[in-house]
């Protein structure tokens, strides 16, 4: 995976994304469907955090899920830092969620790979 530093983005976010579409292409049989379902799987994400309302104005039941949301963390990780703000708890709570997925979808990969390459 290579990772460049770009203004305005979060590259390791995107490694950590990258490395679950990865587990899915092995998965697949159709390399097409990964890009579905990559969408499926960001697009309530995106929704279902503080990207485009305010968290306090969503229903109780999305608050819950808004307030877990890892996308709702980068998002005030770089509110923060271009706009002033707390930076250091949405930060390690970004970075909690990079590791976990990085820890859940590596392995997950490689032995997916490693099944599809023995065949």
């Amino acid at each position: 995976m290579r990772h460049v530093v770009q203004t305005g983005e979060c590259t390791d976010v995107h490694g950590a994304v990258d490395v679950t579409k990865s587990s899915l292409l092995v998965l697949s049989k159709e390399p097409q469907a990964v890009q579905g379902i990559g969408a499926l799987l960001i697009f309530p994400l995106a929704f279902i955090s503080n990207i485009f309302v305010p968290v306090d104005t969503m229903p109780d039941w999305m608050q819950t899920i808004a307030e877990a949301n890892p996308v709702g963390h980068l998002v005030d990780t770089v509110r923060g830092l271009w706009m002033g703000g707390p930076v250091s708890e949405p930060l390690l709570l970004t970075l909690a969620w990079m590791v976990g997925i990085l820890i859940v979808f590596v392995p997950l990969s490689l032995i997916a790979y490693l099944r599809r390459a023995r065949e």
